[in-house]
C-alpha cells in the first residue's frame, strides 16, 4: 500500500474543538461516540478469497482449459489487489478531507463525500472489497446567546444549553477519533487482505513452474 501510512497526520485528535465558556462551569463529563465501529477481526473481506484453481498440466486434453482458467485467475488477482490498494487510499482521503475541515475551523457540513475511487477497465471482475464508510456525523450547534439577560429565569436557561452543548462537543469530539481509529484499522486489513490475495498468487505461479519441471522429465 503506497499511501495508507498518510493516516499518522491525525494524530491531531487529542485535543482537538473547543469548548464555549458562556457562563457555564463545566463538570467533569465521559464522553459517548456516536460512530458504531465498522471493520472487525483481521480482515475486510466477506467471504475468504478465492483459491487457485486446480490445474493438471499433465493432461493435455484440459491444458487448453488450464491455461485459460490461470490467466482469468491471475488477472483478476491483479484487479482485486489494486481494488483493495484504491480502497485503502480512499479511506485515508476520506479521513483527510474530514480533519481538513477540522484544522480549518470550517463547518462539518462542508465536509464533501470523497465517493469510490476504484475505476478499472475489469469492473465486472472486480472483489467488490466493502467501501470505508463517509465521515456522517454533524457537529453540534452553539446556541445563540440572548442580547440582554433580564431575569434570573433566561440566564439558567442559557447556562443549560451551554451545558448541553459542551457536552455535545465533547461527544462529538470522541466520535471524531473513534471514526479515525476505525479507518485505521480498515486499513490495516486492507494490507492484510492484499497479502492474503498476493500469496494466492505466487502459489499458483509456484504450481505452474513445479509442474513445467515435472513435465520435462
Amino acid at each position: 500500500m503506497r499511501r495508507y501510512l498518510c493516516t499518522f497526520l491525525l494524530l491531531f485528535i487529542a485535543g482537538c474543538g473547543t469548548h464555549y465558556p458562556g457562563y457555564s462551569n463545566r463538570s467533569p463529563y465521559i464522553a459517548v461516540s456516536s460512530h458504531t465501529k465498522k471493520t472487525i477481526g483481521q480482515t475486510n473481506l466477506t467471504y475468504p478469497y478465492q483459491n487457485r484453481p486446480t490445474l493438471d498440466a499433465h493432461d493435455p486434453i484440459a491444458k487448453a482449459e488450464s491455461d485459460e482458467q490461470t490467466k482469468l485467475y491471475l488477472e483478476g488477482v491483479a484487479n482485486d489487489l489494486q481494488e483493495v490498494e484504491d480502497n485503502a487510499d480512499n479511506a485515508a482521503e476520506k479521513i483527510k478531507a474530514m480533519t481538513d475541515a477540522f484544522n480549518a475551523d470550517l463547518p462539518y457540513l462542508t465536509v464533501t463525500h470523497v465517493g469510490p475511487v476504484f475505476a478499472s477497465n475489469a469492473k465486472s471482475n472486480s472483489l467488490d472489497y466493502p467501501e470505508f464508510p463517509d465521515f456522517n456525523y454533524f457537529p453540534p450547534v452553539q446556541p445563540h446567546k440572548p442580547v440582554y439577560f433580564d431575569d434570573e429565569a433566561t440566564l439558567k436557561s442559557y447556562n443549560d444549553d451551554i451545558r448541553n452543548y459542551n457536552k455535545q462537543v465533547t461527544d462529538f469530539n470522541a466520535t471524531v477519533k473513534a471514526y479515525i481509529q476505525d479507518a485505521r484499522h480498515y486499513i490495516q486489513n486492507c494490507e492484510n487482505d492484499y497479502q492474503q490475495i498476493r500469496r494466492k498468487s505466487l502459489k499458483l505461479r509456484t504450481h505452474i513452474r513445479t509442474s513445467k519441471l515435472h513435465a520435462r522429465r
